[in-house]
């Protein structure tokens, strides 16, 4: 919870920001981990990859698609949050909250959904992937609940996704570059383990 202003909308939405946060860290975590081992959780694998395609082409198209699935999914909530809070005096510092608002949870979701991609990949066992990005996602949000209560361990405030974003910096504006560079680093890092280890990986058929 912050000490935001609760009588302005952007104020209120920032309180409940936790709320926003988990459910799209599961679902792209969960999207990520499932996307990859689609073919392999329906039986299809062996169809698929018998055709004249590479698997660095497939993975591309599906990191895409995951791409266009997180952004929908922000833009959904976005305009869910405006359209409710329409009836309100909205100011210009609402408008440029949601969009550090947006860009935060778009960011978040893309190092969930790459981790997930990047389990998916490594794990023989396509079935783990989704427990362990799961656990990620929950794991670190407990973690976040604890670095808030305990400030001995804020120096792990730099592993941990929901930090990276705060809502306190974005209702004043501001966006911390260390922790977009955080993000790409993991981003990156992760679709990278992905292209190295899916092309060697033994597709469970």
């Amino acid at each position: 919870m912050t000490m935001s202003n609760m009588s302005t909308p952007e104020g209120y939405i920032s309180m409940m920001s936790i709320y926003l946060y988990v459910p799209i860290a599961i679902y792209s975590a969960l999207l990520g981990s499932s996307i990859i081992s689609k073919e392999e959780r329906a039986k299809t694998a062996e169809y698929l990859f018998t055709l004249p395609i590479k698997r660095e082409t497939v993975i591309r198209s599906k990191m895409i698609v995951g791409f266009i699935y997180v952004l929908s999914f922000v833009l959904v909530i976005i305009l869910g949050l405006t359209i409710t809070f329409y009836r309100f005096e909205l100011t210009s510092s609402f408008y440029n909250f949601m969009f550090y608002l947006g860009f935060g949870l778009f960011f978040t979701g893309l190092i969930f959904m790459s981790i997930g991609l990047f389990f998916a990949s490594y794990l023989k066992q396509y079935k783990r992937s989704g427990a362990i990005s799961l656990a990620i996602a929950i794991g670190t949000f407990m973690l976040n609940m604890v670095v808030q209560l305990v400030e001995e361990l804020d120096f792990l405030k730099y592993v941990i996704p929901y930090k990276y974003f705060d809502v306190e910096e974005m209702l004043k504006g501001n966006i911390e570059l260390i922790y977009v560079l955080l993000s790409l680093i993991i981003i990156c890092s992760s679709i990278t383990g992905v292209f190295i280890f899916y092309k060697k990986r033994d597709l469970y058929i």
